[in-house]
C-alpha cells in the first residue's frame, strides 16, 4: 500500500461528489466525502493534540496504541483509519495494553489494560447521537463531545508511519478498476477484516465511493442493493 498522508486524504474527500461511504448495518447510513473528512479530521486532532504520548513527557520510539472496543461499524472503521494515519497503532483486544481506549460500554479494564490506559473514551453508537447518554463514569470521557470540541481543520500534517504495517488492501481487481461506485466483497465487510480500512483509504484517495454491507445478506439481496445503489463494480450477473 502506498504511503498516504491524512492531509491529502482529507483534501481529496472534501472534493468527492456524492457519498464516499454507504454502510448497511442495522440501517443504511450514507456519508458524503466532506462528512468523512470532518470525522477523520476531528479524530486525528483529538489523538494528536489531546492524547499523544508527547504531551505526557518524552516519548519512546514506539507509537501510541488506540484500543477500539466498538461494534463492527462505520464509526469503528473511521477510528481505525484516523488512528493509523495519525501515527498510532490500533488494537481490537480490550485486554491488551493500550494508551487510549474507545468503547461503547463502560467497564473495568483488565489489569494489563488499566495499567497502561491514560484515557477511556465512551462513544455513543446511537443514530444521530452527539454525546454520551447520561453522565460519564469517573475516569472516562465523552468521545463525541471531545470530537465536537475540535476544529474541522487538520492541525498537523502527520507522517503516516504505521501505514506500512496495515494488511494489504482488497484484491487488485477492485483497486485497478476504473469504477467509481464499488460494492465491496462480503469477506471484507460482514465481520472485522484488517483489510477494510486500507481498502477504503485506497478507494477514497482515488475519489471513489464504497458500499459496505456489514450484515449477513443473501446473493439476491446483495444484487438488489447493488442495483439500488447504482454500483459499477463488480458487474452484476
Amino acid at each position: 500500500m502506498k504511503m498516504v498522508y491524512i492531509s491529502e486524504l482529507v483534501k481529496t474527500l472534501m472534493h468527492v461528489r456524492g457519498p464516499a461511504l454507504t454502510w448497511y448495518g442495522n440501517e443504511r447510513v450514507e456519508l458524503s466525502g466532506p462528512v468523512v473528512a470532518r470525522w477523520l479530521t476531528k479524530m486525528s486532532n483529538l489523538l494528536y493534540l489531546d492524547l499523544s504520548d508527547t504531551l505526557f513527557g518524552p516519548a519512546d520510539d514506539s507509537p501510541s496504541t488506540l484500543a477500539i472496543d466498538l461494534p463492527h461499524s462505520w464509526q469503528a472503521t473511521l477510528w481505525t483509519i484516523a488512528a493509523h494515519l495519525s501515527g498510532w497503532n490500533v488494537s481490537f483486544d480490550r485486554t491488551s495494553p493500550a494508551n487510549v481506549l474507545v468503547t461503547a460500554s463502560p467497564f473495568t479494564p483488565s489489569g494489563r489494560l488499566q495499567a497502561t490506559t491514560r484515557d477511556i473514551l465512551l462513544h455513543n453508537m446511537e443514530p444521530l447521537a452527539v454525546q454520551w447518554d447520561g453522565e460519564c463514569p469517573l475516569g472516562t470521557r465523552d468521545a463525541l463531545a471531545e470530537l465536537m470540541a475540535h476544529s474541522d481543520v487538520l492541525e498537523s500534517d502527520i507522517d503516516p508511519q504505521n501505514v506500512s504495517a496495515w494488511a494489504s488492501p482488497a484484491d487488485v481487481d477492485i483497486l485497478a478498476s476504473d469504477a467509481s461506485r464499488i460494492l465491496l466483497p462480503e469477506e471484507l465487510c460482514t465481520s472485522f477484516s484488517p483489510r477494510l480500512a486500507p481498502t477504503l483509504v485506497e478507494l477514497w484517495s482515488g475519489k471513489r465511493s464504497a458500499i459496505v454491507i456489514a450484515r449477513p445478506a443473501s446473493k439476491s439481496e446483495r444484487e438488489e442493493i447493488a442495483r439500488s445503489e447504482k454500483t459499477d463494480f463488480p458487474p452484476l450477473s
